[in-house]
């Protein structure tokens, strides 16, 4: 029973703090007009009975008013719905009572009564309040209509007065419970459209949340992926420099610094340092170093033994790359008074196809400092290195083959032109005027012989002499003669236009002598394959050792215009 009873004043807002101020403030003002009243009752009191009871009645109202009050403050609000309602309601009904009934001005009482009660317990109980309120009603016209009530207003009450003031207060328990209900369901609906704004609210919150997370990860990783691209920009940067590097520099004394520089500067490693093998393959030499500590090594001539024993050894020998750091069994290579920041090294072995050249050793002052994108970069730098010392190599071996043939091919025109010279007896040739003639005599003037001598056009012309000009006839370098003007006309100044057609005519004519000489040097050995061919084809159509002989002898002879040939067998020294 009690259950059903606390089910029905239950409501889903009992627990609404704004629902437990609206109950505290109407027990306080309860308790106020309560109080009130008893002051105004005592103030009245003149020793008559009647006053002494409505003074204990309110009191008694009183006291259940602070007890409802007190479960208010406590939360519960349940108790003030039922006491309240109850004790108020027979507190203006010994009241009327008392006084004039239903005719008293007290009589407004019950339906503030009833509006209290229904403020309190909300429109699911408006029917408790308005049975209350017709009960209170009832209560007092009854007590008219019996004398109960001693005054001449309560004798005037009738059936009518009570059914009328009984419709009356259904009338308003009815309209204040449509008031009410509406007013919860328009509360109920505000709280819900609160409630749903509080959520999309929140959803907006967490949107905005998750929006600004986002796009903080989101600006993480651009700046990351800027930072990455910006890193293997500056990393293709440096493997352009080393190609250009590569390209420009020729002498591999000026080539390895440089890469060891660009290297460093590029990644920002303290210590690039470049081994070359060498011919034994038992030592790694140190070639090119951009630190301090690396030159210092470099002016002792630093070299590791080609074995496990140091990371450099360790990648020449192994054909593999190798990272180490300064702790853990890796330590041990850090061992170094002239690196001593080192906390992370890399050593890359420089091969050709399955062939170690060297190795590439960088060093780093942070620990764990080679990411994946770095040892792929580094390798490639370091295969660049050793294609770049390959073809350094083999432009110096081409260079020097080079210089080499040239040499031998001065030698070779300097040869020919002397046995030209020595087997036509010619000096050269002179013209005067229209005239040309062959040199009976070498020419002895100063300015020829100079000019022979230094391979350089000597020019005079000053107004006491004769001028001459002298031009070098050269063929790859080699003087093979003397182009010579000479003018009878002193004071004579040679113009520009002069000197630029002798020096075109001495190229002109050493082509043209180089081109002729060679012309007859094949036509001289096609006549001799010629007569070989000849000659042996004679030998081959002879069947008899006498007829080859002699054939032999008799063609031979005819070819060189000699007198006697003879052939000689070797005899056998067994004998």
């Amino acid at each position: 029973m009690t259950d059903l009873i606390l089910k029905y004043f239950t409501s889903e807002d009992d627990h609404d703090p704004e629902t437990i101020v609206l109950v505290r403030n109407i027990i306080l003002f309860t308790l106020v007009a309560t109080i009130a009243l008893i002051f105004i009752e005592t103030g009245l009191a003149t020793g008559r009975a009647p006053y002494i009871l409505v003074i204990i009645i309110l009191s008694v109202s009183m006291v259940f008013d602070i007890i409802a009050l007190a479960y208010v403050f406590r939360g519960n609000i349940i108790p003030a719905k039922i006491i309240l309602p109850i004790t108020l309601n027979v507190a203006v009904t010994y009241i009327l009572i008392d006084a004039n009934g239903l005719h008293d001005v007290s009589v407004i009482g019950i339906p503030l009564v009833l509006i209290i009660s229904m403020l309190l317990q909300g429109g699911q109980a408006s029917r408790f309040s308005g049975t209350l309120a017709v009960l209170s009603i009832t209560s007092v016209a009854i007590a008219d209509i019996l004398k109960i009530t001693q005054s001449d207003l309560a004798a005037r009450t009738g059936i009518d007065d009570t059914i009328l003031g009984v419709v009356f207060m259904v009338s308003c328990a009815y309209l204040l419970g449509l008031m009410i209900t509406r007013l919860n369901h328009n509360i109920l609906n505000a709280r819900k459209s609160e409630h749903l704004a509080q959520e999309a609210n929140k959803s907006l919150q967490e949107l905005r949340a998750n929006l600004e997370h986002r796009i903080t990860e989101r600006t993480q990783e651009l700046e990351k992926t800027s930072a990455q691209i910006h890193k293997r920009a500056t990393q293709f940067e440096a493997i352009s420099d080393v190609s250009n590097s590569i390209a420009s520099l020729k002498d591999i004394n000026e080539l390895l610094p440089e890469i060891a520089e660009i290297i460093s500067d590029r990644f920002g490693f303290y210590h690039v340092g470049i081994f070359l093998l060498d011919e034994t393959r038992e030592y790694a030499i140190l070639r090119a170093s951009n630190s301090d500590g690396g030159r210092r090594m470099l002016a002792r001539k630093y070299k590791l033994k080609v074995d496990a024993s140091s990371l450099v050894g360790y990648a020449a020998t192994r054909i593999e790359s190798r990272i180490a750091l300064d702790t853990g069994p890796d330590a041990v290579f850090f061992d170094n008074p002239d690196l001593p920041s080192t906390h992370s090294e890399v050593a890359m072995p420089m091969r050709i196809g399955s062939k170690v050249i060297g190795v590439l050793d960088v060093q780093s002052e942070t620990p764990s400092a080679f990411s994946d994108d770095d040892l792929a970069v580094l390798s490639t730098l370091a295969n660049q290195v050793a294609i770049a010392i390959q073809n350094t190599a083999l432009y110096n071996e081409t260079r020097q083959a080079l210089a080499e043939a040239e040499k031998t091919y001065q030698k070779f025109i300097v040869s020919g032109w002397q046995r030209i010279a020595s087997d036509s007896a010619l000096l050269g040739y002179q013209s005067a005027g229209a005239q040309v003639s062959p040199l009976d005599k070498p020419l002895d003037s100063t300015e020829v012989k100079t000019a022979q001598q230094r391979g350089e056009a000597i020019i005079t012309s000053d107004k006491k002499s004769e001028p001459n000009v002298a031009i070098p006839i050269k063929l790859r370098g080699q003087v093979i003669g003397v182009l010579n003007v000479h003018s009878r006309e002193k004071g004579r100044r040679w113009d520009e236009q002069e000197l630029v057609l002798v020096r075109s005519l001495a190229e002109r004519v050493a082509l043209a002598l180089e081109n002729a000489r060679l012309l007859q040097e094949s036509q001289r050995r096609a006549s001799k394959e010629r007569l070989i061919g000849d000659i042996a084809n004679k030998i081959n159509s002879a069947n008899t050792y006498q007829n080859i002989i002699s054939i032999a002898v008799r063609e031979l002879g005819m070819a060189i215009s000699s007198d006697e040939v003879t052939i000689q067998f070797q005899e056998d020294q067994d004998r």
